[in-house]
């Protein structure tokens, strides 16, 4: 009679089955909380007026420091609130590795405890920075990561570990035993909490990966744009020619292709004219002001480019505050210090 291989299963050791409780412990507890809150949450307050809200948001501002916009291998930096699906509390990653301009990134689990073979404890006391969630990585470009701010640093022997962790995940190649007892136990069944957890972590952090996903695709269109011939020799014919220096040019094209089509055969839009207003008070940021009759909405893509040196300088957004829409400067990729405005060609990509 044939025999079958001799496989045996790994023995779980005791430290890790009581983990696991204590990670279930938390886990549920947090639950309890949650439905707590969304009881209070029913109740009936006198919302803030508009002016209220105004004043108080405000204030929130200039309470609230620049991005960190120079980004290194080490770094632990907070997210904004924007790029979260739920905010219940600060989230945090950590960046792991670069190469070619990209960065390997981590997140930090709300739970100080490793759920699964995924996770990993590292040095840090605090429980916000305690448990790194490396099943949850993510590749995203500079871009992406300088809206956070810089708030700790990993150890050299954490980030070593991490990357441990990550090349186990991905390869399965076995961990050194005092790595490996700094994660989690391994999820075997398909009705484990776990699995509940890890949906419901990658879903916080969605919003964040849609604007890595965007990004990419900006940078992406950029080198197109970059290394079209025609970007690198066309004059541009700038409505802001003959004027003061308080107006630069507009070009609105009606898609990333039409773009890429206009550098190709060097025939683009008219331009419109778009009047500086200086900084705004409140966001220390250089804008524009141009015709209600843009067709230009918030969803679209803002280049803004020095048209002298035929270079992207940085990205901007369209908001439509009062009745003439406002294209406002958001990340700036280079100094704009020697730059007279009527150079700045802004290009408008409609989505």
């Amino acid at each position: 009679m044939k025999k079958f291989p001799n496989f045996q299963l790994k023995t779980i050791s005791e430290e890790k089955k009581i983990r696991l409780k204590q990670w279930l412990n938390l886990y549920n507890l947090d639950k309890k909380l949650q439905k707590l809150e969304q009881t209070s949450n029913d109740l009936d307050f006198e919302p803030l007026s508009e002016f209220e809200r105004a004043l108080y948001n405000k204030k929130i501002k200039k309470l609230i420091r620049k991005f960190d916009t120079t980004v290194n291998v080490g770094d632990i930096r907070l997210l904004p609130s924007k790029f979260l699906q739920k905010i219940d509390q600060p989230r945090y990653f950590a960046v792991l590795r670069t190469w070619n301009q990209e960065f390997l990134i981590a997140p930090f689990s709300k739970y100080k405890i490793p759920a699964t073979q995924g996770e990993m404890e590292t040095e840090k006391e605090h429980f916000s920075l305690k448990n790194l969630e490396l099943w949850n990585t993510m590749i995203a470009p500079e871009l992406s990561l300088q809206q956070s701010w810089k708030v700790d640093t990993l150890s050299q022997r954490d980030i070593e570990n991490g990357l441990a962790v990550f090349n186990f995940i991905l390869t399965g190649e076995k961990l050194d035993v005092a790595v490996e007892k700094r994660t989690g136990m391994a999820i075997y069944k398909p009705y484990d909490p776990r699995i509940t957890y890890q949906d419901e972590e990658t879903n916080i952090f969605m919003p964040f990966r849609e604007k890595i996903d965007s990004d990419m695709e900006l940078l992406n269109t950029i080198f197109s744009i970059e290394e079209n011939e025609n970007f690198k020799y066309n004059n541009f014919q700038l409505a802001a020619a003959d004027t003061n220096d308080e107006i630069s040019s507009v070009g609105i094209f009606t898609s990333t292709q039409h773009l890429i089509t206009s550098l190709e055969t060097n025939k683009f839009p008219q331009t419109i004219k778009a009047e500086v207003i200086d900084f705004e008070p409140d966001e220390e940021k250089l804008s524009w002001e141009i015709s209600k009759d843009a067709n230009i909405n918030s969803i679209d893509t803002v280049f803004i480019l020095d048209s002298k040196k035929h270079k992207i300088i940085g990205f901007g957004e369209v908001k439509q505050i009062t009745e003439n829409p406002k294209i406002v400067l958001k990340d700036l990729l280079d100094t704009i210090d020697d730059i007279s405005y009527k150079d700045i060609y802004i290009l408008v990509v409609k989505q």
